[in-house]
């Protein structure tokens, strides 16, 4: 119920997201010709593009603690944007790792963490990834489908074959081109 209810809410905010682009659509077509104000329009969109994308990309992220609990502790619970989140660690499903950049040198690490309920739970860097990687090495554990890059992060192997610095760039990258969806689809005529 609760994954069913989270989906519901991203999907509230995707839906008011689009009745805000579609309003704004019309009365920028209508300003193609007065270029000083249309180019502030297309600033503001490609801005609302990017907070959009990056509103999105957060929504599983736990914030504050997360509670390890239930018999032989296994579930994990946090709460995010859409409410409080739990997955169960004996009925994983995925886990990965992703990167977001926030200077040229730092990037935030982040696990990726998927049961078989459809739960899923982002976690930052803390101790509740030891919580994961005893799930995973749990002898008689079903197959989870476990990125590399994930696998380096908890430790369960040796080399990430430079593939860190490499997700580095491509965090910076998306967001550039969020930003530049979001013009695009304003720029170019019949893009929508």
């Amino acid at each position: 119920m609760a994954v069913r209810q989270a989906r519901l809410r991203v999907a509230l905010v995707l839906g008011i997201a689009a009745v805000v682009y579609a309003a704004q659509f019309p009365f920028l077509m209508g300003q193609a010709d007065n270029s000083g104000t249309f180019g502030a329009f297309v600033l503001v969109n490609s801005a609302g593009s990017a907070a959009v994308w990056v509103y999105l990309r957060g929504l599983g992220v736990a914030r504050g603690d997360v509670v390890q609990h239930g018999p032989d502790k296994r579930y994990l619970s946090a709460r995010t944007r859409t409410g409080t989140r739990t997955v169960d660690l004996h009925e994983l499903r995925s886990v990965s790792s992703r990167r977001i950049a926030i200077t040229t040198v730092h990037s935030q690490k982040s696990l990726v963490v998927r049961d078989t309920a459809g739960a899923r739970l982002i976690l930052n860097e803390g101790p509740a990834w030891r919580s994961v990687k005893r799930a995973l090495e749990r002898p008689g554990r079903p197959a989870i489908a476990v990125g590399e890059l994930a696998r380096y992060d908890l430790g369960l192997s040796a080399d990430d074959d430079g593939r860190s610095g490499a997700l580095v760039l491509l965090g910076h990258v998306e967001v550039v081109a969020a930003v530049a969806l979001g013009a695009l689809l304003i720029l170019v005529p019949g893009s929508l």
